[in-house]
């Protein structure tokens, strides 16, 4: 039985509307509160989704495209992704989900493959080793309802067996991948505020995005599939660069003779000194 997929506000990130930062001031707070974390080498490089959207325009291939979008609208590590398979996506549900097994890129797995830990003793499993070596299942909603059939008919056009990889590829090459989607939007004069966009752009700009989007940080730590809280209050640092980013602003200063008004009003006793 298949754990119950996290919700995430019904957050759309496939393409430029309504809720996605570009219809007023939110993105130009966003934009700001960015381009100050930019300064901090410490801090997530991530990208907004109107940048994403016209990332992942320049990119015609639709195996490639599909891939990128998948990393955008999940969060997946790279190796994260390219091990999924057709039978780890529930499309029957509202929303559809995809169950990811939570991996850290320690060493070089195949195509398509987990990372793998080897044993100390030949023939003979440690049980912490085979516990680490075991990987957890989260599992993550695929809210964007126009990605999801997108994902749907490209499984169904390319993909033979449901238990093979989508995407039968390796991360050198999914990175590769990536690299000539720079090079033609450079072509076509599209410049990104980051010197480097590599695939885990995509998970740092969906946890931002999740975070612009008011989604509880316990809610994100699962979603991301971090062990540690530690992990997810990277993403948090952001926002102590600028409230008003995320919630605009915030005054503190108050004229004493509305207060006290406000507080008689409210039963309370005031005199106000002179």
């Amino acid at each position: 039985m298949r754990p119950t997929p996290l919700q995430n506000s019904q957050i759309l990130r496939s393409a430029i509307g309504g809720d996605l930062l570009a219809t007023d001031d939110r993105y130009v707070r966003a934009l700001t509160l960015r381009n100050r974390a930019a300064v901090h080498g410490d801090l997530p490089y991530y990208l907004l989704p109107p940048e994403i959207a016209v990332l992942l325009s320049c990119c015609h291939d639709l195996e490639k495209r599909t891939l990128f979008e998948f990393l955008w609208n999940t969060g997946a590590r790279i190796n994260e992704a390219l091990a999924v398979r057709p039978a780890d996506v529930e499309f029957d549900a509202s929303p559809a989900f995809v169950t990811l097994r939570t991996l850290k890129q320690r060493l070089h797995p195949k195509v398509g493959r987990p990372a793998t830990v080897k044993l100390k003793t030949p023939g003979q499993a440690d049980k912490k080793t085979a516990r680490a070596a075991s990987p957890v299942k989260r599992t993550v909603a695929l809210d964007d309802a126009p990605f999801a059939t997108r994902l749907h008919d490209h499984i169904h056009t390319f993909t033979e067996h449901k238990t093979k990889p989508i995407w039968p590829v390796t991360d050198d090459t999914a990175r590769n991948w990536l690299k000539k989607v720079l090079l033609e939007a450079d072509r076509q004069g599209v410049r990104f505020s980051l010197e480097r966009v590599t695939p885990h752009t995509f998970r740092h700009s969906f946890a931002m995005h999740l975070l612009f989007h008011g989604v509880a940080p316990q809610t994100l730590q699962a979603v991301m599939g971090h062990k540690d809280f530690k992990s997810t209050q990277v993403y948090l640092k952001v926002f102590s660069l600028d409230y008003a980013a995320s919630r605009g602003s915030v005054p503190f200063s108050m004229d004493a003779g509305v207060a006290a008004e406000m507080l008689q009003l409210a039963g309370n006793s005031v005199k106000m000194v002179p």
